[in-house]
């Protein structure tokens, strides 16, 4: 079987086509993973909300998480809050990256390090490397 420049250009255009298609359908994939991850962590909120207040009347509505878009500093004071106990900054970022949070660095677990250093009225370090919010007098 000869090709022939036409038969070739053809294939091409059908592949081309295809992958457009494939492409259409990984973006909605990639928007309906990251909603997923973002009900999981809110679903994990909610279980640790009924843990701490286990026996206890709820009352209000609890705290959403701020958008990805806001200052990377909410978000990790979200996630600490959530967690009610000193994380490390990777467990840190694993959970904003849940929520949808990208950090735009060589090395994202460092800048997210020096954003919560240059916070010390909001956060401090503890031993083992970890973080908490700064307990309020």
């Amino acid at each position: 079987m000869e090709l022939n420049q036409k038969d070739i250009l053809d294939s091409r255009e059908k592949l081309a086509k295809r992958l457009a298609e494939v492409e259409a359908r990984l973006s909605a994939l990639q928007s309906l993973s990251q909603e997923r991850d973002i009900l999981k962590q809110t679903i994990w909120g909610f279980d640790e909300l009924l843990k701490k207040y286990e026996g206890l009347p709820l009352t209000g509505y609890p705290e959403h998480p701020p958008l990805p878009d806001s200052h990377l500093w909410e978000g990790a004071r979200y996630v600490l809050r959530q967690a009610g106990a000193a994380l490390s900054v990777g467990e840190i970022y694993e959970r904003l990256r849940v929520l949808g949070w990208k950090i735009n660095a060589k090395i994202p677990s460092e800048s997210l390090r020096t954003i919560l250093l240059r916070k010390p009225d909001l956060f401090e370090r503890i031993e083992g490397a970890k973080f908490r919010l700064k307990q309020r007098a």
